[in-house]
Formats: C-alpha cells, structure tokens, sequence
C-alpha cells in the first residue's frame, strides 16, 4: 500500500501542468528571452515578423473559441501566407483528424493542407508508425473518441476500443478479478474519452500491468479548458456562421468565455498512469517526442520559427524547448497576469489576439 500511495504522488506530481519536469524545460534558453515578457501592438509587430520563416499556431483559444472564430483570425493567416511565411497547425485537441481539421478551416475560409496539420490524435498514431509497432502484429486499445481512431485508420494501425467499445462491467472486486483480457493489445493509448468509466479504467491498467511490452501512451496532459460562453450568438467582432470575413457588430454581447474550467484530457491519463503503476510516453504538447518529430519531419530552423499559443505548460513550454520565439494571445486559458508573471516558463511576447500578427487592431475582449 505504501508503494501504491508514493507512486500516486510521483504520478501527480509529473502530471501537473507546472511540474518540475516542465518548469526544467521552461528554463533553458530562448530565442531573444526576456525578463518580462514584452506587449507588443500592431505597430511593433512587423519588425518582430521579419526573420521568421516559420509560424507554428495553436488553434483551440488562438484561433478560434468552440464555435467563434477568433476576429481577425482568418486574415492574419492569409496575410502571413502573403508574406511568406511558412503555418503548421499543432493542437493538442484530439476530438478531431486532421480530415476534420482541414474541413474546420476551410469554413474559416482558409485553405490548410492535413500535412500542416499536427494534432495530438495524429500524434499518437505517427508515435506507433515511428517505432515500427504494426511489425509486432499487436492491437492498440485506444481510450478516445474518433478523433484518435480516424487517424490509427490512416496510419493502418489495428485498434479496438473507441468511443463505443463496451469493456466488461466492472462494478465489484469479483469482477475485476474474473475478467479477461485481450491478448492481442500490444499499447493503450488515452485520448480525450468522454465515456471513460471505471471499467474503462480498470481494463486499460491491467493491460498495462499485465501485458508483456504493452505500451502505454498518453496524447496530452492539458489539465482543463476554459469553456465558451453558454450562448449562441456570436460575440463582438467574430466571424458570422459562413461569411468567415464578416463580423458581428460591436453590441451588448455575453462575455467570450465563463468561468468554468472543463476537465482536459491529462486528468483521464493521470488516472490510468495511477491505475497502472507507470508513467506515460506524452506524444502531444508538453511532452518529450514532439518536438524532435516535428524538427525532422519539418525541418525547422530554430531561430527562424515562433510559436503562438495560449498555454504556458504546453505551447509556451515548447517553445522554449526548442529555444522558438514565443507569442501568447489573451484569448485563451492564460490571463495577462499570469503570462507577465511566470518568469522564465514566460513567452516572450503577449499579443491582444492573434490579429495583432496581422498588423490588425483586434476587438477589445474580456479575458
């Protein structure tokens, strides 16, 4: 029991957004690292943009809200393009493939390929194809939704589970000491699941536990999001429903987002990390295979790439693992406050929005 309960706060401990292991990465030096981040405003921006060649954009809270597009969002990138610029899109939202993505943007009226595309769910799958699993003629057992599995199709990876897989009820200690598992699962990989349950638990643990060389991989260990606004007029100044060029007037509008912070995807992993007595390989942002993966698949140029995003333990973080220049738009789960407070796990610029990158003065907005 005392090993159980140390491992369990190890776990906790590696799984916070600001763990000591982030907080290690956060320290290394950046492109052009300052101690206070710097606010930076249309006028200013055009001389930062100038020696980059490459733009990687978080999308969930920098370019669009649920629903909303970010104000001047669909522009900035254009203008970007226009410019030159090189855009990859790598999110840790693995509710969607990137063929979902790309039909996402395309409502946005901007037109991005599935190979500029990096979600976490494509993550978990190019992690698999990287270490040659389908050679051991092994299953995955994916605790997630389509997103995930969509893309272990493309990949040709045999999976089971998904968001309508019935594992064993499991509601007594007989039960979980009767069930049986499927011998055939080579990895457990836990994705966003909003059907995950206690037999679901139990099940992939035991895997873990149990199966030899069974892999267990986590997409992302993103803690919480901030949810929209329970409303479904657009707020101030976003895109109209497919006029993404557009905008609402400026009116009385609900706030851009409540307070509430939903659950993210590193909750359900931590679970199973407890659960299962070890610790996952983080394949999304703010683990260690990301950045290696993108530099070669890519081939990025550190002191010419930036990264824009509104987490400090994910996109910032990042960032400065690969010592990239850092912007943080104030439209996501980071408050000004906090973005001009953390220090050296700080961006190097806050922006208002990502339509500052534009040159464009964007909406005034609650944050």
């Amino acid at each position: 029991m005392m090993m159980s309960q140390q491992f369990t706060r190890s776990v906790a401990r590696s799984c916070r957004p600001h763990s000591r292991a982030v907080q290690s990465r956060a320290m290394a030096p950046a492109l052009s690292r300052v101690p206070v981040p710097q606010v930076i405003d249309p006028s200013t921006i055009p001389g930062v943009l100038a020696n980059l060649d490459c733009i990687l954009f978080d999308c969930d809270g920098v370019l669009w809200q649920g629903d909303n597009v970010v104000p001047g969002a669909t522009n900035a990138l254009n203008a970007l393009r226009a410019q030159g610029k090189r855009l990859l899109f790598i999110t840790n939202n693995t509710s969607k493939s990137r063929a979902t993505y790309v039909k996402k943007f395309n409502s946005m009226g901007l037109d991005v390929k599935a190979s500029e595309i990096v979600s976490a769910a494509y993550a978990s799958a190019a992690y698999l194809d990287s270490i040659d699993f389908k050679k051991s003629g092994k299953k995955v057992l994916v605790l997630a939704n389509r997103g995930v599995t969509e893309e272990m199709d493309d990949m040709g990876i045999d999976w089971v589970g998904g968001e309508d897989w019935a594992p064993p009820l499991l509601t007594c200690p007989a039960d979980v000491n009767q069930f049986t598992l499927d011998s055939d699962i080579g990895a457990v990989v836990v994705g966003w699941d909003p059907a995950f349950n206690y037999s679901r638990l139990a099940y992939a643990a035991a895997c873990i536990r149990e199966l030899p060389g069974c892999l267990f991989i986590g997409t992302n260990m993103d803690h919480c999001d901030r949810l929209q606004a329970p409303n479904n007029q657009p707020w101030a100044g976003a895109a109209l429903p497919g006029k993404p060029d557009v905008v609402q007037q400026p009116g009385p509008q609900p706030p851009r987002a409540t307070s509430r912070m939903m659950p993210g995807n590193g909750c359900l992993v931590m679970s199973v990390a407890a659960a299962a007595g070890r610790e996952p390989v983080v394949v999304g942002k703010g683990g260690p295979w990301l950045l290696p993966f993108l530099s070669k698949r890519y081939d990025l140029q550190p002191s010419r790439t930036a990264i824009v995003g509104d987490r400090l333990d994910t996109d910032i973080a990042l960032g400065i693992e690969g010592k990239l220049l850092t912007f943080m738009p104030l439209t996501g789960v980071t408050t000004k406050e906090q973005a001009m407070t953390a220090g050296a796990a700080g961006p190097n610029y806050v922006i208002e929005s990502v339509a500052v990158l534009a040159a464009v003065a964007p909406m005034p907005h609650a944050v």
